[in-house]
Protein backbone atom coordinates (compact mmCIF):
# COMPACT_ATOMS: atom_id res chain seq x y z
CA UNK A 1 0.00 0.00 0.00
CA UNK A 2 1.54 3.58 -1.07
CA UNK A 3 0.79 6.33 1.17
CA UNK A 4 2.63 9.44 2.67
CA UNK A 5 1.39 10.79 5.74
CA UNK A 6 1.24 14.32 4.54
CA UNK A 7 -0.97 12.65 1.92
CA UNK A 8 -3.21 11.21 4.33
CA UNK A 9 -3.64 14.31 6.28
CA UNK A 10 -4.78 16.04 2.79
CA UNK A 11 -7.53 13.60 2.87
CA UNK A 12 -8.75 14.38 5.89
CA UNK A 13 -8.88 17.78 5.91
CA UNK A 14 -9.69 18.25 2.17
CA UNK A 15 -12.93 16.01 2.00
CA UNK A 16 -16.16 17.82 1.23
CA UNK A 17 -18.49 15.83 3.51
CA UNK A 18 -18.17 16.66 7.47
CA UNK A 19 -16.75 13.98 9.76
CA UNK A 20 -18.74 15.22 12.55
CA UNK A 21 -21.52 17.50 12.42
CA UNK A 22 -21.59 19.33 15.63
CA UNK A 23 -25.58 19.12 16.97
CA UNK A 24 -28.38 22.02 17.46
CA UNK A 25 -30.23 22.24 19.91
CA UNK A 26 -34.24 22.87 19.04
CA UNK A 27 -34.29 26.35 20.21
CA UNK A 28 -31.28 27.26 18.43
CA UNK A 29 -33.05 26.65 15.26
CA UNK A 30 -33.50 29.84 14.20
CA UNK A 31 -29.84 31.55 15.05
CA UNK A 32 -28.78 28.37 13.34
CA UNK A 33 -30.58 29.15 10.25
CA UNK A 34 -29.74 32.91 9.97
CA UNK A 35 -26.07 31.86 10.31
CA UNK A 36 -26.02 29.10 8.08
CA UNK A 37 -25.14 31.16 5.11
CA UNK A 38 -21.74 32.49 6.32
CA UNK A 39 -20.29 29.45 6.84
CA UNK A 40 -19.80 25.94 3.91
CA UNK A 41 -18.79 23.45 5.99
CA UNK A 42 -19.54 22.51 9.77
CA UNK A 43 -16.35 22.12 11.45
CA UNK A 44 -15.35 18.86 12.71
CA UNK A 45 -15.53 17.93 16.78
CA UNK A 46 -13.58 15.14 15.80
CA UNK A 47 -10.98 13.90 13.48
CA UNK A 48 -9.43 11.02 13.06
CA UNK A 49 -5.83 9.94 14.38
CA UNK A 50 -3.44 9.45 11.97
CA UNK A 51 -1.84 6.06 11.59
CA UNK A 52 1.80 5.30 12.82
CA UNK A 53 4.39 5.39 10.41
CA UNK A 54 7.03 3.06 10.70
CA UNK A 55 10.15 3.85 8.03
CA UNK A 56 13.75 3.66 7.69
CA UNK A 57 15.67 6.61 9.47
CA UNK A 58 19.21 7.78 9.79
CA UNK A 59 21.12 5.16 10.81
CA UNK A 60 18.85 2.39 8.48
CA UNK A 61 20.18 4.82 5.61
CA UNK A 62 23.71 4.80 6.59
CA UNK A 63 23.66 1.15 6.94
CA UNK A 64 22.06 0.31 3.50
CA UNK A 65 24.88 2.81 2.16
CA UNK A 66 27.89 1.27 4.17
CA UNK A 67 26.96 -2.48 2.75
CA UNK A 68 26.25 -1.51 -0.87
CA UNK A 69 29.82 -0.34 -0.68
CA UNK A 70 31.17 -3.64 0.72
CA UNK A 71 29.42 -6.02 -1.22
CA UNK A 72 30.64 -3.73 -4.42
CA UNK A 73 33.92 -4.51 -3.15
CA UNK A 74 34.14 -7.85 -2.49
CA UNK A 75 32.04 -8.39 -5.80
CA UNK A 76 35.64 -6.89 -7.25
CA UNK A 77 37.44 -9.10 -5.54
CA UNK A 78 35.46 -12.26 -6.22
CA UNK A 79 35.47 -11.09 -9.98
CA UNK A 80 39.21 -10.35 -9.91
CA UNK A 81 39.61 -14.44 -8.42
CA UNK A 82 37.50 -15.71 -11.11
CA UNK A 83 39.21 -14.16 -13.65
CA UNK A 84 42.34 -15.65 -12.45
CA UNK A 85 41.19 -18.70 -12.47
CA UNK A 86 40.81 -21.29 -15.59
CA UNK A 87 37.47 -21.22 -17.29
CA UNK A 88 36.87 -24.95 -16.51
CA UNK A 89 37.42 -24.27 -12.44
CA UNK A 90 35.79 -21.37 -12.12
CA UNK A 91 31.87 -22.72 -11.28
CA UNK A 92 32.58 -21.55 -7.35
CA UNK A 93 33.84 -18.81 -8.21
CA UNK A 94 31.39 -17.46 -10.76
CA UNK A 95 28.15 -18.71 -8.49
CA UNK A 96 30.02 -17.08 -5.36
CA UNK A 97 30.67 -13.96 -7.23
CA UNK A 98 26.62 -13.60 -8.79
CA UNK A 99 25.30 -13.69 -5.11
CA UNK A 100 27.06 -10.81 -3.84
CA UNK A 101 26.57 -8.76 -7.14
CA UNK A 102 22.71 -9.55 -6.65
CA UNK A 103 23.48 -8.30 -3.08
CA UNK A 104 24.57 -5.19 -4.27
CA UNK A 105 22.21 -4.34 -6.28
CA UNK A 106 19.55 -4.87 -3.97
CA UNK A 107 21.60 -3.00 -1.17
CA UNK A 108 21.99 -0.16 -3.75
CA UNK A 109 18.01 -0.49 -4.65
CA UNK A 110 16.86 -0.03 -1.07
CA UNK A 111 19.30 3.23 -0.41
CA UNK A 112 18.09 5.15 -2.91
CA UNK A 113 14.44 4.15 -3.31
CA UNK A 114 12.14 6.72 -3.45
CA UNK A 115 10.92 6.77 -0.43
CA UNK A 116 11.70 9.94 1.74
CA UNK A 117 7.99 11.12 1.17
CA UNK A 118 6.31 8.61 0.82
CA UNK A 119 6.21 7.89 -2.78
CA UNK A 120 7.40 5.11 -4.85
CA UNK A 121 7.44 3.56 -1.04
CA UNK A 122 5.89 0.02 -0.50
CA UNK A 123 3.82 0.08 3.24
CA UNK A 124 2.03 -2.56 4.93
CA UNK A 125 -1.19 -1.46 6.89
CA UNK A 126 -1.37 -3.34 10.52
CA UNK A 127 -3.14 -2.76 13.64
CA UNK A 128 -1.68 -2.61 17.25
CA UNK A 129 -3.36 -4.37 19.86
CA UNK A 130 -5.27 -0.59 20.32
CA UNK A 131 -6.73 -0.49 17.13
CA UNK A 132 -4.36 1.56 16.25
CA UNK A 133 -3.72 1.53 12.28
CA UNK A 134 0.47 1.16 11.76
CA UNK A 135 2.11 1.32 8.43
CA UNK A 136 5.54 -0.15 8.04
CA UNK A 137 7.90 0.36 5.21
CA UNK A 138 8.59 -3.16 3.34
CA UNK A 139 11.84 -3.75 1.68
CA UNK A 140 10.39 -5.48 -0.83
CA UNK A 141 13.93 -5.89 -3.20
CA UNK A 142 15.30 -7.44 0.37
CA UNK A 143 12.97 -10.50 -0.99
CA UNK A 144 13.94 -10.19 -4.69
CA UNK A 145 17.52 -10.24 -3.48
CA UNK A 146 17.25 -14.03 -1.28
CA UNK A 147 15.16 -15.32 -4.12
CA UNK A 148 18.57 -15.40 -6.20
CA UNK A 149 21.31 -15.62 -3.22
CA UNK A 150 19.98 -17.96 -1.43
CA UNK A 151 19.61 -20.42 -4.39
CA UNK A 152 22.89 -19.96 -5.39
CA UNK A 153 24.54 -20.56 -1.92
CA UNK A 154 22.26 -24.09 -2.11
CA UNK A 155 23.74 -24.71 -5.42
CA UNK A 156 27.22 -24.01 -4.07
CA UNK A 157 26.93 -26.36 -0.79
CA UNK A 158 25.21 -28.81 -3.38
CA UNK A 159 28.21 -29.04 -5.51
CA UNK A 160 31.00 -28.49 -3.12
CA UNK A 161 29.50 -32.11 -1.06
CA UNK A 162 28.61 -33.86 -4.87
CA UNK A 163 24.74 -33.98 -4.44
CA UNK A 164 22.50 -35.75 -7.86
CA UNK A 165 20.98 -33.38 -9.52
CA UNK A 166 17.44 -34.65 -7.88
CA UNK A 167 18.46 -33.62 -4.41
CA UNK A 168 19.98 -30.60 -5.59
CA UNK A 169 17.23 -29.28 -7.21
CA UNK A 170 14.31 -30.00 -4.09
CA UNK A 171 17.17 -27.99 -2.11
CA UNK A 172 17.15 -25.13 -4.01
CA UNK A 173 12.91 -25.37 -4.65
CA UNK A 174 12.86 -25.34 -1.29
CA UNK A 175 14.52 -22.36 -0.37
CA UNK A 176 12.38 -20.40 -3.22
CA UNK A 177 9.49 -21.50 -1.43
CA UNK A 178 10.45 -20.19 1.79
CA UNK A 179 11.34 -17.01 0.27
CA UNK A 180 8.24 -16.84 -1.69
CA UNK A 181 6.08 -17.25 2.04
CA UNK A 182 8.40 -14.76 3.75
CA UNK A 183 7.32 -12.64 1.21
CA UNK A 184 3.49 -13.68 1.21
CA UNK A 185 3.80 -13.24 4.85
CA UNK A 186 5.08 -9.53 5.15
CA UNK A 187 1.78 -8.84 3.60
CA UNK A 188 -0.67 -10.65 5.19
CA UNK A 189 -3.47 -9.64 6.52
CA UNK A 190 -3.87 -11.03 9.91
CA UNK A 191 -1.67 -12.54 12.47
CA UNK A 192 -2.85 -15.82 11.63
CA UNK A 193 -2.21 -15.03 7.80
CA UNK A 194 1.05 -14.06 8.81
CA UNK A 195 2.12 -17.15 10.88
CA UNK A 196 0.37 -19.08 8.47
CA UNK A 197 2.80 -18.35 5.46
CA UNK A 198 5.46 -18.40 8.37
CA UNK A 199 4.52 -22.12 9.38
CA UNK A 200 4.83 -23.03 5.74
CA UNK A 201 8.15 -21.26 5.12
CA UNK A 202 9.98 -22.87 7.99
CA UNK A 203 8.55 -26.80 6.81
CA UNK A 204 10.34 -25.67 3.52
CA UNK A 205 13.29 -25.15 4.86
CA UNK A 206 13.04 -27.98 6.94
CA UNK A 207 13.38 -29.73 3.28
CA UNK A 208 16.44 -27.73 2.79
CA UNK A 209 18.11 -28.79 5.92
CA UNK A 210 17.17 -32.47 6.42
CA UNK A 211 18.82 -33.19 2.72
CA UNK A 212 21.77 -30.93 3.45
CA UNK A 213 22.25 -33.26 6.55
CA UNK A 214 21.65 -36.38 4.69
CA UNK A 215 22.08 -36.69 1.10
CA UNK A 216 24.74 -33.57 1.50
CA UNK A 217 26.68 -35.29 4.40
CA UNK A 218 26.44 -39.09 2.63
CA UNK A 219 27.71 -37.63 -0.90
CA UNK A 220 30.49 -35.44 1.14
CA UNK A 221 31.89 -38.04 2.95
CA UNK A 222 33.55 -40.01 -0.49
CA UNK A 223 35.26 -36.59 -1.24
CA UNK A 224 38.81 -36.16 -0.15
CA UNK A 225 39.06 -34.83 3.62
CA UNK A 226 40.29 -31.78 3.01
CA UNK A 227 36.46 -30.93 1.02
CA UNK A 228 34.48 -32.94 3.40
CA UNK A 229 35.84 -30.96 6.10
CA UNK A 230 35.13 -27.92 4.23
CA UNK A 231 31.66 -28.96 3.32
CA UNK A 232 30.87 -29.61 7.20
CA UNK A 233 32.37 -26.50 7.99
CA UNK A 234 29.98 -24.04 6.06
CA UNK A 235 27.29 -26.35 6.22
CA UNK A 236 26.92 -26.08 10.36
CA UNK A 237 28.30 -21.94 9.27
CA UNK A 238 25.03 -21.62 6.95
CA UNK A 239 22.64 -23.64 8.78
CA UNK A 240 23.35 -21.28 12.43
CA UNK A 241 23.07 -18.00 9.92
CA UNK A 242 20.57 -18.64 7.73
CA UNK A 243 18.54 -19.75 10.86
CA UNK A 244 18.69 -16.58 12.51
CA UNK A 245 16.63 -15.45 9.35
CA UNK A 246 12.98 -16.61 10.32
CA UNK A 247 13.46 -15.58 14.14
CA UNK A 248 14.36 -11.47 13.00
CA UNK A 249 11.55 -12.17 10.94
CA UNK A 250 9.19 -13.24 13.41
CA UNK A 251 9.99 -10.82 16.09
CA UNK A 252 10.14 -7.72 14.50
CA UNK A 253 12.18 -4.91 15.36
CA UNK A 254 12.08 -1.46 14.42
CA UNK A 255 12.87 -0.76 10.64
CA UNK A 256 16.36 0.43 11.34
CA UNK A 257 17.36 -2.62 13.93
CA UNK A 258 16.20 -4.73 11.46
CA UNK A 259 17.94 -3.10 8.43
CA UNK A 260 21.13 -3.48 10.89
CA UNK A 261 20.46 -6.86 11.78
CA UNK A 262 19.71 -8.44 8.16
CA UNK A 263 22.60 -6.29 6.94
CA UNK A 264 24.92 -8.52 9.55
CA UNK A 265 23.93 -11.79 8.13
CA UNK A 266 23.96 -10.99 4.61
CA UNK A 267 27.51 -10.33 5.11
CA UNK A 268 28.31 -13.16 7.02
CA UNK A 269 26.30 -15.39 4.85
CA UNK A 270 27.11 -13.88 1.33
CA UNK A 271 30.55 -12.03 1.33
CA UNK A 272 31.83 -14.27 4.43
CA UNK A 273 30.79 -17.40 3.07
CA UNK A 274 32.32 -16.90 -0.03
CA UNK A 275 35.91 -15.90 1.09
CA UNK A 276 35.83 -19.23 2.90
CA UNK A 277 35.01 -21.04 -0.08
CA UNK A 278 37.35 -19.95 -2.39
CA UNK A 279 40.32 -19.49 -0.43
CA UNK A 280 40.42 -22.38 1.52
CA UNK A 281 38.89 -24.50 -1.34
CA UNK A 282 41.90 -25.43 -3.01
CA UNK A 283 41.10 -27.99 -5.70
CA UNK A 284 37.47 -26.72 -7.81
CA UNK A 285 36.33 -29.26 -9.76
CA UNK A 286 36.94 -28.89 -12.91
CA UNK A 287 34.10 -28.83 -15.87
CA UNK A 288 34.87 -29.27 -19.37
CA UNK A 289 32.48 -29.57 -22.56
CA UNK A 290 29.89 -26.72 -23.04
CA UNK A 291 31.16 -24.81 -19.31
CA UNK A 292 34.67 -24.05 -20.66
CA UNK A 293 34.38 -24.52 -24.65
CA UNK A 294 30.77 -23.70 -25.66
CA UNK A 295 29.51 -24.88 -28.73
CA UNK A 296 31.78 -27.56 -31.04
CA UNK A 297 32.28 -30.48 -31.97
CA UNK A 298 32.98 -32.91 -29.20
CA UNK A 299 31.37 -30.60 -26.70
CA UNK A 300 27.41 -30.78 -27.65
CA UNK A 301 26.67 -33.72 -29.91
CA UNK A 302 23.52 -32.99 -31.87
CA UNK A 303 23.05 -36.68 -34.10
CA UNK A 304 20.66 -36.62 -37.21
CA UNK A 305 19.82 -39.65 -38.69
CA UNK A 306 21.20 -40.95 -41.83
CA UNK A 307 19.77 -39.77 -45.10
CA UNK A 308 17.98 -37.19 -42.87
Amino acid sequence: MVIAQDLFEELVYSTSSPIVVPSHTKHHSSSSSSTSSHHHHATPTWIPSLPEIEKVGASGERTLWVVFVAMLVVSLIFGSMAYKMPTAKRLFHVLTTLVTVFATLSYFAMAVGARYDGHGSVFHETHDKDGHSVMRQVFYARFIDWSLTLPLLTADLALLAGMNGADMVVSIVSIEVMVACGLFGVFGKSKGEFWGWFVMGCLAYLVFIVLLATAGLRNARTKNESTRKLFTWLGAYTLILWTAYPFLYAFRLSVDQEIVAYAVLDVLSKAGFGFILLWVHKEPVAIEGFWSKGLGEGNIRLDDEDGA
